[in-house]
């Protein structure tokens, strides 16, 4: 079963050695590949090996040798385990279906186990699965030993590689792949998963997901003492091995270069190489509370400094969220949370809960009530921002892709502000292409009679700036 703690909470140990020993880690990838330094591939292992000792849930007893001569429900496994718990560190094992009746499955390769108190050990795998049963041993290759010097790592690191490939590994890319990749543990029957393991259980762990965060928060980091080729390095090739930044890391590193500039060809200048190495890589899986999560975080000031007339308070304030928003969504990336990984647009209700994402603190900020999908007895209205009886915002909210998004605007929003006694009313369309000519319609009836304000965000597919050149 999936480890379902968060990742904050599953490292057991100070945050802040941690935040260390990744630096660390990407400095040796620095030196390493900037300046081709050997000692830093040293240096690499042995923060990867101290950084998994310190994190003893990880590991667990691990067959040496298995024997089930029939699987049926019956059938007891006859099972050797290693003397210590063990990490599988490296898993080069491959499988393939067998030749003829003797066999049907079978798998061969070379996997490294870590133990507990830090010793390695190299071994081939040699598992069939025939008529009679599953059998599995581990033959030793190398025997138990510490890595102490840089020739005893780069042999181990040498497992990773393909049989036609003979190129020379970066050992600090390999260490921090190493890190990202340790699946969460499962309840194993110790049986056809030693064969390989099945996809239904090769899920990353809590502790994998912490190092991938860490891994941007460091590189993120204003305090570094990089300059900008060593951290544009450590993004590529993190990049490269799709180790991604949340989305709410990326938008507060914006936000972080923002505050440090008045200049804003130079601040331009930079958020295109942002875009170029980092927007096309946001995780476009990322779950509705990342993004709030970043939000209720951030310090936002009061919009509206009036104290008299709170219905200018709560339009000044909506008005805000609005601009943020469409700022967001049009330039800084935000618009891939409104599509699916295979590119098809997302629904309505997510859409809403990314707004809503936005606009949540912006209300606390300022003393406003936010009602998602109020309901007024003839149907729920997206949102509704009030202050007191008096002052209420309401804003529906429609997806290009909506058939009906003329109708919401003419008739479905008054049916609202009607409901709610109040005139202030605004119409919120974004785009996700098959707009047609909705957008201009609304635009018509708009000036023709004296109804709602109308806002227009893009949130169509994008190319990086470097394609669009």
């Amino acid at each position: 079963m999936r480890d379902k703690r968060t990742s904050k909470f599953y490292i057991l140990w100070n945050w802040n050695v941690m935040i260390n020993e990744i630096r660390n880690l990407l400095e040796c990838l620095i030196q390493e590949v900037g300046y081709s330094s050997s000692e830093a591939k040293l240096k690499a292992y042995t923060v990867t090996i101290d950084l998994l000792l310190k994190n003893q849930q990880l590991f667990e007893y691990e067959p040496e040798h298995m024997i089930a001569r029939n699987l049926d429900v019956n059938t007891k496994e006859k099972i050797t385990f290693f003397n210590k718990k063990s990490l599988l560190f490296i898993d080069r094992l491959t499988g393939a279906a067998g030749g003829g009746k003797r066999c049907v499955y079978r798998s061969k390769g070379v996997r490294v186990f870590l133990f507990e108190d830090g010793h390695v050990l190299t071994v081939t795998p040699h598992s069939i699965v025939d008529r009679h049963g599953l059998e599995l041993h581990n033959e030793e290759w190398f025997g138990e030993e510490l890595l102490t010097t840089i020739d005893d790592v780069e042999r181990v690191v040498a497992h990773l590689n393909d049989p036609d490939d003979e190129k020379s590994r970066i050992v600090s890319e390999e260490m921090i792949n190493i890190l990202c990749n340790i699946n969460a543990k499962y309840k194993k029957s110790y049986c056809l998963e030693y064969v390989l393991t099945p996809p239904d259980v090769n899920v990353m762990s809590g502790f994998s997901q912490s190092v991938r965060e860490l891994l941007w928060e460091v590189v993120f980091s204003r305090s570094n003492s990089w300059g900008e080729a060593d951290s544009n390095l450590c993004m590529d090739f993190l990049l490269k091995n799709d180790i991604n930044p949340l989305p709410h890391q990326l938008l507060g590193y914006i936000t972080a270069i923002s505050r440090v500039t008045d200049d804003k060809e130079h601040l331009e200048q930079l958020l295109t190489k942002l875009e170029k190495r980092l927007c096309k890589k946001i995780d476009e899986s990322v779950s509705f509370e990342n993004i709030h999560d970043y939000f209720k975080s951030l310090y936002i000031k009061p919009v509206y400094m009036g104290e008299l007339d709170t219905t200018d308070k709560v339009k000044s304030v909506v008005s805000d969220i609005l601009s943020q928003f469409k700022d967001l969504v049009e330039n800084k990336g935000l618009w891939k949370q409104f599509w699916n990984k295979d590119w098809t647009p997302k629904n309505e209700k997510s859409a809403q809960e990314i707004f809503y994402a936005v606009a949540d603190s912006f209300c606390k900020a300022n003393n406003i009530d936010l009602s998602p999908e109020a309901n007024f007895g003839n149907g729920p209205v997206d949102f509704k921002f009030s202050n007191g009886y008096d002052a209420k915002v309401v804003v529906e909210m429609k997806l290009s892709t909506n058939p009906k998004i003329v109708h919401g605007y003419e008739k479905q929003l008054e049916v609202y502000k009607a409901a709610e006694n109040t005139s202030n009313g605004i119409f919120l369309i974004i785009d996700v292409g098959q707009i047609g000519g909705k957008y201009e319609k609304v635009l018509q009836l708009k000036q023709n009679f004296p109804l709602s304000e109308v806002w227009y965000v893009n949130a169509e597919y994008k190319e990086s700036a470097s394609r669009r050149i």
